[in-house]
């Protein structure tokens, strides 16, 4: 009955010592950006766990700015296709409508 015990120890702890070495064996290589004051910064690092919050550069940049296309950005069912830098500009081809914000009739 003790070689029992004692095996059943022995399988116990070489299942944790089993996991241990796999958790510490991680080699998936995980690619993207995370933003670091303010600026994104793109690396490929090989993880258990994808440390990155945004798969591409493009992804990371737009997060930076504050989404300009609010519901009264653009009028007369302009679309709002957001720029650079907080910018942006209204859409307003088929709406019989022209100007910054679609604002003016034709």
């Amino acid at each position: 009955m003790q070689s029992l015990v004692t095996f059943g120890v022995f399988l116990v702890m070489a299942t944790i010592l089993l996991s241990l070495v796999s958790a510490q064996d991680c080699d998936t290589e995980w690619s993207g950006c995370n933003i670091d004051g303010q600026i994104c910064k793109c690396d490929i690092i090989k993880s258990c766990d994808n440390p990155f919050k945004y798969n591409d550069k493009t992804k990371c940049q737009m997060s930076m700015y504050a989404d300009v296309c609010e519901p009264s950005s653009c009028q007369n069912n302009g679309i709002c296709l957001q720029l650079k830098n907080q910018e942006y500009i209204c859409q307003c081809s088929g709406t019989g409508y022209y100007g910054k914000h679609c604002e003016n009739s034709k």
